[in-house]
């Protein structure tokens, strides 16, 4: 375990925690009670000891500033209900406002903290009952987090700690269309994010053999079973409340087979006469009308600001062979749409730009930033002024080989860019595999928590090494990504067991905060990551 002195531990508090002598009650127990001596996931940024304790009383209330006391009622309830699912409390905690907090109360409130930007920042300090000062509402929740992952593991609290995300976008991605989650799987999920302070679920809805919520005005697409109307709303209304952005994802124009089934003339059809089920062929106005609709209505149910539209894999990966691979020459079709845009010089891949721009500015008009996947977005390739519009998000899982544009490309270019790194980050439902997930020499929860870091990129596809993105950059964040390519090989029950390592030691990472540990497994020494994780435990119990 890492012991912390630099923020006002001193070393004989130090010396005395490692040694087990026994203090006298007072300044030391700040020391032994402090985060530094915690275990947190994520562990905060910045934590001074203090002389003051805290712990729940049967009187404790939840006071709120009156300016401040509707934003924060929802974080106040979840936390009210949560004293009581945690043992602390009977009944829960009444919330109030416009008092003055006494020493058993939690004060939740509003307010700037120093040298803290972000607005999920916060600040937890013992004064007058427990002190909770958020950025923002988010920041207050997050707060909340760190207070009861606290009691949980020490019983009480002490010191000041100064928190906040080194990255805004700190994500969770899930296929439900190739595999069906119960919505109260969603919704646990959304609770364990929150309880690690991620703050992103992207619902990766349309695939080739499904598409995950039902469309009254597409109903020859969906699923069997597969998420309702009703069943988004209530996956919405928990998402809202842990502070979780939900990002619905429909891909296109290649794994289309679902949305293609009942239109196969929009099927793309190659010079020499295959037809691809899996490929809209977007040269066709019909067809990008089509998209167009479906992702207006789906934008429809999911109130967010971002909106995921697909772009992977509709071009072969470098070392592809075959008469079936779309190229310039084998469909010629795709470049005459570009150049009839752009003009003679305008390439292959601009049109494909011109695609993306288009439903870009479908979802623009609803209110909706774009995302895309990185596979064939090239800055500066061609024409121009067909570039991928830079409000554009880029979602970077892969980089096919060194002649294609990385992380450090995208930035420079202007592009906002997540972190998806297929290498590390790809938690894939494998029916070969004997634990149901696929694996590499870094794609598991030891290699995110050792080896991967939020600036590590891919460097090349089939172990070419990693590119780290230089920090003068800037970048959104990162994401896991829950891929069901053998949707049967795991329950969502085992899902939800395989992927509790991986959640943890991601959200320790693009939080950014320091190690308590630097090993994921303990060693015969010294603890490690997963000693945390055990004490730590699960989210408390949902409120609804």
């Amino acid at each position: 375990m890492r012991i912390c002195a630099k923020r006002g531990m001193s070393a004989v508090f130090v010396i005395a925690f490692l040694i087990g002598v026994t203090i006298p009650a007072g300044v030391a127990r700040a020391s032994l009670f402090g985060p530094p001596s915690t275990p947190l996931i994520p562990n905060v940024q910045q934590y001074t000891s203090g002389i003051s304790v805290w712990k729940p009383a049967a009187n404790t209330r939840i006071v709120l500033d009156a300016t401040a006391s509707a934003q924060l009622q929802d974080a106040a309830n979840v936390l009210a209900q949560e004293m009581v699912s945690e043992g602390w409390e009977s009944t829960p905690p009444a919330v109030v406002q416009g008092v003055t907090s006494q020493a058993a109360d939690i004060h939740l409130f509003l307010g700037p903290v120093s040298d803290v930007s972000s607005p999920e920042g916060y600040q937890i300090t013992v004064a007058n009952g427990l002190q909770i000062k958020g950025v923002g509402v988010a920041g207050a929740f997050y707060a909340t987090r760190t207070l009861l992952q606290t009691l949980r593991t020490r019983k009480q609290y002490a010191g000041t700690v100064v928190d906040w995300p080194a990255y805004a976008h700190r994500g969770v991605m899930v296929d439900i269309a190739r595999k069906y989650f119960t919505p109260g799987w969603i919704e646990q999920l959304i609770r364990d994010m929150a309880w690690m302070k991620l703050n992103v679920l992207q619902l990766h809805i349309s695939d080739n053999t499904g598409f995950g919520i039902q469309l009254a005005g597409h109903p020859d697409i969906t699923t069997s079973p597969s998420l309702s109307r009703a069943d988004v709303q209530a996956i919405l209304a928990v998402a809202i409340r842990y502070h979780v952005e939900i990002i619905p994802d429909v891909d296109t124009p290649s794994h289309a087979t679902k949305l293609l089934a009942n239109h196969p003339p929009w099927q793309l059809k190659l010079a020499n006469g295959d037809r691809l089920s899996d490929h809209i062929d977007y040269s066709i106005p019909a067809a990008r009308h089509y998209v167009a609709s479906l992702l207006t209505e789906v934008a429809q149910l999911f109130p967010g600001r971002r909106f995921h539209i697909g772009g992977d894999e509709y071009f072969p990966a470098p070392w592809q062979t075959g008469n079936d691979l779309v190229t310039a020459t084998s469909a010629p079709q795709l470049v005459a749409y570009a150049q009839s845009i752009g003009g003679p010089h305008a390439t292959l891949f601009n049109g494909f730009n011109v695609y993306f721009n288009e439903l870009g500015g479908v979802l623009t008009s609803l209110g909706k930033t774009p995302a895309v996947w990185s596979d064939d977005i090239y800055p500066g390739d061609g024409v121009s002024a067909m570039a991928l519009n830079t409000s554009t998000q880029i979602v970077d899982w892969i980089r096919w080989n060194d002649t294609k544009p990385n992380a450090g490309n995208y930035a420079k270019a202007g592009y906002p860019i997540i972190n998806v790194n297929g290498d590390y980050l790809y938690f894939i439902l494998d029916g070969t595999s004997h634990t149901g997930v696929g694996t590499g020499p870094t794609k598991n929860p030891q290699g995110i928590y050792e080896t991967w870091a939020p600036r590590t990129f891919m460097g090349s596809a089939g172990n070419g090494g990693d590119y780290v993105l230089p920090t003068y950059l800037p970048m959104l964040g990162a994401q896991l990504s829950i891929w069901c390519d053998s949707p049967n090989a795991l329950t969502e029950t085992q899902v939800s067991q395989r992927f509790t390592p991986w959640r943890s030691t991601f959200a320790q990472q693009v939080w950014g905060s320091s190690k308590i540990v630097s090993s994921y497994n303990r060693g015969l020494l010294s603890s490690g990551f997963v000693d945390i994780m055990s004490r730590v435990g699960p989210a408390p119990a949902g409120v609804n």
